[in-house]
């Protein structure tokens, strides 16, 4: 999960893929922002997890 202070960018691009769910433009262009963000932070807790092993969470 990410820290609270680097969630931004996921929270609004979610927020902007609401509000433009029925743009025929932007509603993909957001939406591919939120999965980059999402795996992005995947990425980022595998990364932290093989790093800091058990002392992790």
């Amino acid at each position: 999960m990410l820290d609270e202070r680097y969630r931004y960018a996921l929270d609004e691009a979610e927020r902007a893929a609401q509000t433009f769910k029925d743009d025929l433009l932007l509603a993909p262009f957001y939406q591919k922002i939120v999965e980059i963000e999402k795996a992005d932070a995947e990425r980022q807790r595998r990364w932290t997890e093989e790093e800091m092993g058990d002392d992790w969470g």
